[in-house]
C-alpha cells in the first residue's frame, strides 16, 4: 500500500514543494552514522530532555519491539470537515490502478472542488484541487497548528517548515515519551530491491495555501508493544561529539581519492527514533543521532544530514536536509 500509495499521492496532486526526503544507504566505513534533523529548533543537549523515563531506574531512551501504527482517518476526516460534515455522506470510492497495484480511491465533491483521499492501515494521503493561493506565514502556521491541535494526537510543537512562494509545508514528527519520532524520510536497507519494504518515519504532514489545507499525509506512529533494550544516554551512548566525528568521517569517505577537505560551517544534533526492520517480521525502534551540517560536503555549500545508531555509531544512510 505504501508505494503505491506515495506513487499515486504524486500523480493526483503537485503539492507545494517536492516529495518526501530520502535516506539512502552508501558505503561507510566499520564507525560511520547517520543522523537527520527536520525541525527548525533543535534540542543538542541530552540535559534539555524532558520525556518520562522508560524501564530502568536511570534510563531515558529504549530499544521497543513494535508493529505497523493505524491512522484514525475518521478522526482526521471528521476534523477536516468540521464544518462540512454532511459532505461525508456523499463520499464515492473507485479503484485506481499504479505501479502494477490497485488501491482505493475517496473523493467527495463540494461544489467545484473535487477532495480526494487514499486510506491504507498505517497512512492516508489527501489532496483537492482548489486553486491555490498565496498565505503568509503566520496564517498558514495557524491553521496547521489549529489542524493538529484538533486531532490530539503526541505530535512535536515544532514542525519542519518548508516554504514554496507563499505557501508552506508543515511536518509534525509523531513523539514518543516526549522524543520525536523519524519524520517525512525513509530508509531503504535494501536498495535495488524493489520488493524489500522501506523503513518510513512517523508524522502529519500538512500542506497550507491562503484558502486553506491542500494536502495531507499521515504515516502512522507505530504500536510499541515490548521494550527490548533500555539505556542510559550517559553511559550507553556514543555522544554527539563522537556522532560529529562519525558524520565528518563519513562524509570524507565520498572524496577518499581527492584532496578535498569535509568542513562544516555549522552542525546541528539531535536524538530521534528510527524505525528499523530487524526481519522480514519483526520491527523494532532504535534511538539515532539525527546530524544535519551545513558547509563544504559533496560538491558545493549543502545542508545535509545523516542517521546514527546511537548505541554502534553505525551509519544508516544520508539525505538532503530541509
Amino acid at each position: 500500500m505504501k508505494r503505491n500509495a506515495a506513487i499515486l499521492f504524486g500523480l493526483m496532486v503537485i503539492l507545494l514543494t517536492g516529495c518526501a526526503s530520502n535516506v539512502q544507504t552508501a558505503e561507510t566505513n566499520t564507525e560511520s552514522a547517520e543522523i537527520a534533523e527536520n525541525t527548525t529548533e533543535l534540542t543538542t543537549s541530552l540535559t534539555d530532555f524532558e520525556g518520562e523515563l522508560s524501564n530502568g531506574e536511570n534510563a531515558v531512551y529504549g530499544k521497543y519491539k513494535i508493529e505497523p501504527g493505524t491512522v484514525d482517518t475518521d478522526a482526521i476526516l471528521s476534523t477536516l470537515f468540521a464544518d462540512q460534515l454532511e459532505l461525508l455522506q456523499n463520499v464515492q470510492m473507485n479503484t485506481v490502478e499504479a505501479d502494477g497495484g490497485k488501491s482505493t480511491e475517496y473523493s467527495v465533491k463540494d461544489g467545484d472542488v473535487t477532495h480526494r483521499w487514499f486510506a491504507g492501515s498505517g497512512d492516508l494521503l489527501y489532496s483537492n484541487d482548489r486553486e491555490i493561493i498565496s498565505a503568509d506565514r503566520e496564517t498558514a502556521m495557524e491553521t496547521a497548528e489549529k489542524f493538529v491541535d484538533a486531532l490530539g494526537w503526541e505530535l512535536s510543537e515544532k514542525p519542519a517548515i518548508v516554504a514554496n512562494g507563499n505557501t508552506y509545508r508543515f511536518i509534525y514528527p509523531f513523539l514518543y515519551q516526549n522524543v520525536e519520532l523519524m519524520g517525512n524520510i525513509y530508509v531503504d536497507l535494501a536498495p535495488g530491491n524493489d520488493e524489500a519494504p522501506l523503513i518510513e518515519g512517523a508524522y502529519v504532514m500538512i500542506d497550507v495555501g491562503g484558502n486553506g489545507i491542500n494536502g495531507i499525509q499521515v504515516n502512522a506512529m507505530p504500536q510499541i508493544t515490548e521494550t527490548l533494550e533500555s539505556y542510559n544516554p550517559s553511559a550507553d551512548f556514543i555522544g554527539e561529539e563522537q556522532a560529529e566525528e562519525i558524520t565528518k568521517e563519513y562524509w570524507q569517505t565520498f572524496h577518499r581519492d581527492t584532496d578535498f577537505i569535509v568542513e562544516f560551517d555549522s552542525v546541528e544534533i539531535k536524538i530521534i527514533y528510527m524505525p528499523f526492520r530487524e526481519t522480514d517480521e519483526s520491527l523494532s525502534l532504535l534511538p539515532v543521532y539525527e546530524v544535519v551540517t551545513e558547509g563544504d560536503i559533496l560538491t558545493e555549500d549543502n545542508r545535509m544530514l545523516v542517521l546514527i545508531d546511537a548505541v554502534t555509531g553505525y551509519v544508516y544512510g544520508q539525505s538532503f536536509a530541509e
